[in-house]
């Protein structure tokens, strides 16, 4: 009750911290216009041929992007077509859903951080007019879908993990269920997640002392654990045998193996002081990086070379006769070849690019 009263006289904050940011993208879905450039077009030919060809072109044709995001433009398509309307403003007007989505889930973690409400209103407004996230709102790009999810996907683990251990053995298992769906959900947009998603879930169990402490604590998460992973592996089995079955590859999606080769072949170049400079210059961004070095400096570091690395080297091994898997196979082992050549290097140059998500706004 005391939070109610708090967050209730607080309203006219909450209000301006939602409601003026709703107005700006009413604003924008009027006069802004989506550009489709780059992945922009995979992901919209993806979603006219689930929507014109069905899911079995998908796969035969693949492997092809994570599911959802080019479901939702495949839905987007099918609404806009009743309603008469361009498909990239129903598109927009979804995104701009999801990104209100992503301010509430923000500001239900934040409440349970206690947070002050002032500064949740804050956080929560700049949420709102972030030009990065509002780009993504207005792109055909996967990002604002998985930026959505993540917070959801805190409130959910949240929520089980702090009650689980007063579950009966029915709801323990459902519980498992739902943080196997939850990282499905989070898989099939970003793939990257089929190993981070049990990774995280796992080490709940390192950082619980309460689950340590307590056997029947520790019974009822060993059995939630174990039915979120039956359940998380067996929808990732069931799509990869459907790309194994359509395409005769058995896996998720077709970009890890030759992105992961691009970025090994770049991080591994020669690295003489005035490239390192330009690169630690480039963790702002590109225009930062020009403003002190030439254009030829900075373009090393960008994705262009890491992408020249990999479509060079992934010609040159289809035309020695590899392909689907046995291609993915030995990316992987060049790649891993690329980085025990110069590891320290490798590793220090990995930590530093990783800086650049702290300046995702330029």
């Amino acid at each position: 009750m005391p939070t109610q009263k708090h967050t209730a006289s607080q309203f006219p904050l909450l209000l301006c911290a939602f409601g003026l940011p709703i107005l700006y993208w009413i604003y924008l879905l009027y006069t802004a216009q989506t550009e489709i450039k780059w992945d922009s077009f995979d992901y919209e030919h993806l979603g006219q041929m689930i929507t014109l060809q069905g899911w079995a072109e998908f796969f035969k044709t693949g492997p092809n992007r994570e599911p959802i995001y080019p479901l939702l433009i495949s839905l987007c398509m099918r609404l806009a077509d009743g309603l008469h309307v361009p498909y990239l403003k129903v598109l927009a007007a979804l995104q701009f859903a999801l990104l209100f989505l992503t301010q509430l889930f923000s500001f239900k973690i934040l409440q349970k951080l206690n947070v002050k409400p002032a500064v949740s209103a804050l956080a929560v407004f700049y949420i709102g007019i972030s030009p990065a996230l509002v780009n993504c709102a207005l792109s055909l790009y996967s990002e604002i879908l998985i930026i959505a999810l993540i917070p959801a996907a805190i409130l959910i683990f949240s929520k089980i993990f702090n009650s689980f251990s007063t579950y009966n053995l029915s709801r323990v298992i459902f519980a498992g269920i739902v943080i196997g769906l939850t990282l499905i959900a989070l898989t099939f947009v970003k793939g990257i997640f089929e190993i981070a998603g049990p990774a995280i879930i796992l080490s709940s169990l390192l950082i619980s002392k309460r689950i340590a402490k307590k056997p029947d604590a520790f019974k009822r998460y060993l059995i939630m654990i174990l039915a979120g992973l039956f359940t998380f592996y067996a929808a990732i089995f069931a799509y990869k045998a459907a790309n194994k079955h359509y395409n005769g590859n058995f896996t998720l999606t077709n970009r890890g193996a030759w992105a992961f080769y691009g970025f090994a072949a770049r991080r591994v170049e020669p690295m003489p002081k005035e490239r390192l400079m330009a690169g630690l210059a480039f963790i702002p961004g590109e225009g930062a990086c020009k403003k002190f070095y030439s254009e030829e400096q900075c373009y090393f570091w960008s994705f262009y070379t890491s992408d020249n690395f990999s479509i060079t080297k992934l010609k040159e091994l289809m035309a020695q006769g590899y392909e689907g898997e046995a291609l993915d196979k030995e990316l992987m082992r060049l790649s891993v070849e690329k980085i025990t050549s110069a590891p320290l290097q490798y590793t220090v140059l990995t930590g530093l690019e990783g800086f650049k998500v702290l300046f995702w706004e330029t």
